[in-house]
């Protein structure tokens, strides 16, 4: 056994390398969303496991434990009861190529659990950027209270496995392996971690009031009720682009901006799980 802790942003990639380099085939990830990302993100080479045979744990003791709530995971010693009955899926890995926040060019990252293009991810930044002594659930609700004052729609234009899906203004485009995002919301009540497919929830433009009294509906995995305002897709190919500047996070993590390709990496990772995907 090996206890690796992390010194600065990006350090968790670097040693989940080194590690899986070096034969070790099962990682423990301790810590919040943003640090299994970064543990995910170590996790290959031009797009391949280092090592396919490579078991990955998480352990939520972050802000939001977005994953860990699909995964069936408590936060802190809940969590580590849970793994006494836990199972090991061959989960999914989401693959983003975008603009970096800093420089020219397309950026690879890979996610688990949910990526969101528009004001999720507007939120998502603010939240990074402030205090979340508050706790996951009110930091973003806080978060998202402030961007539905402040955001503007923009327009995007997406496509599915190749056909033209999307075009026009849009709130938020979110993309999703995991259920939850953003401390409990119920983003994609239908996602499943295995099943080699994304959904896709396409959000229009909603004015502040209407967007208040969706929230419920939002958080309790009911927004597809919306269908004057929502749109539900599938498919495992996916190509975001727009005239403007739109921010892209990935599991908790403002990552660059559009124009993006999302790709699937079936079966990527063995994940532990206390149960094969949320209910």
């Amino acid at each position: 056994m090996k206890y690796c802790p992390t010194e600065s942003p990006g350090h968790a990639t670097q040693l989940t390398q080194a590690l899986l380099r070096d034969g070790y085939t099962h990682l423990i990830s301790a810590g919040g969303d943003g640090t299994h990302f970064e543990v995910i993100n170590g996790w290959f080479s031009a797009g391949v496991p280092i090592n396919r045979d490579a078991r990955l744990t998480i352990l939520p003791m972050g802000t939001g434990s977005d994953l860990a709530r699909t995964l069936g995971f408590g936060p802190g010693r809940k969590g580590i009861e849970a793994l006494k009955d836990a199972v090991v899926l061959s989960a999914d890995v989401g693959c983003i190529q975008c603009r970096p926040p800093h420089g020219e060019g397309m950026h690879t990252y890979y996610f688990l659990n949910m990526a969101r293009v528009g004001i999720g991810a507007t939120a998502c930044r603010y939240v990074n950027e402030h205090s979340k002594a508050i706790g996951g659930f009110l930091s973003y609700l806080r978060a998202i209270l402030r961007c539905l004052l402040t955001y503007r729609d923009q327009r995007l234009q997406i496509r599915l496995d190749g056909r033209l899906a999307i075009e026009g203004l849009t709130k938020d485009f979110s993309v999703a392996k995991g259920c939850f995002d953003a401390g409990g919301m119920r983003m994609a009540p239908h996602a499943r971690l295995d099943n080699g497919i994304f959904d896709c929830y396409h959000i229009g433009p909603v004015g502040f009031f209407d967007a208040l009294r969706s929230l419920p509906k939002l958080y309790a995995g009911r927004l597809s009720e919306r269908r004057d305002l929502v749109r539900y897709l599938r498919g495992s190919s996916i190509e975001v682009t727009t005239p403007g500047s739109v921010e892209i996070e990935a599991d908790g993590e403002f990552i660059g901006y559009a124009p993006a390709i999302f790709t699937l990496l079936p079966g990527a990772v063995n994940l532990t799980a206390a149960r094969p995907s949320a209910d």
